[in-house]
């Protein structure tokens, strides 16, 4: 077995470790007709950058893999927890700028750390 040190420069890996929601295609298209703002929904993570964009939250919506459906996430990276800031703030937080993006129109979801990785080769 030949094992590379080092860079590897024709990889193509996504991956996120994010604490929010994960809306599936028809949850996500519901929730477009219902917000009615109008944007482009044929590509959903798009529709919703745009939207976090307009609301000023500090969100960020990841496209989760291809290969097993079509899904948004939607959250923020535990990456930028503040020094001050406790988990529960954290989670808080998000939670409040997520209702706020969606005009409280947040569908039977659950809130969780959410993390995906796949390889588009």
């Amino acid at each position: 077995m030949k094992i590379r040190n080092g860079f590897v420069s024709n990889s193509s890996t996504s991956s996120f470790c994010i604490y929010g929601v994960c809306l599936e295609k028809k949850v996500a298209k519901a929730l477009t007709e219902k917000l009615g703002t109008g944007g482009d929904t044929s590509h959903l993570c798009d529709y919703f950058r745009a939207l976090i964009k307009d609301a000023n939250v500090n969100l960020t919506a990841y496209r989760g893999d291809p290969n097993y459906g079509e899904f948004v996430y939607i959250g923020r990276s535990w990456s930028s927890i503040k020094d001050d800031e406790t988990g529960k703030m954290f989670k808080d937080k998000i939670k409040a700028d997520i209702l706020k993006l969606l005009n409280n129109e947040l569908p039977n979801v659950a809130f969780a750390t959410l993390e995906e990785a796949w390889y588009d080769g």
